[in-house]
């Protein structure tokens, strides 16, 4: 199974990465201690128990943790930079 392409989040100011209500969804994006996805529904979640290689491949699969939400994808996170 192939990944996913999940591009960063761009951001204009240092409150929009400290506030998840500003989170788009599809995309990533990284704060001070965390990386963030956001599921194409909306729900955002740390990437805490992951691996991301170089590459922004994220180890394991991504499984949205909302009820309700069935989406479990593999993931590279575009733009990534270790």
């Amino acid at each position: 199974m192939s990944a996913v392409a999940i591009p960063r989040q761009s951001v204009t100011s240092t409150t929009d990465i400290e506030s998840t209500d500003f989170f788009a969804a599809g995309t990533w994006r990284q704060t001070n201690k965390s990386v963030w996805l956001t599921c194409p529904n909306g729900h955002s979640d740390v990437l805490d128990d992951h691996t991301i290689a170089d590459d922004g491949t994220v180890t394991p699969s991504v499984v949205c943790p909302y009820d309700g939400c069935d989406w479990h994808v593999h993931v590279r996170l575009e733009g990534w930079s270790p």
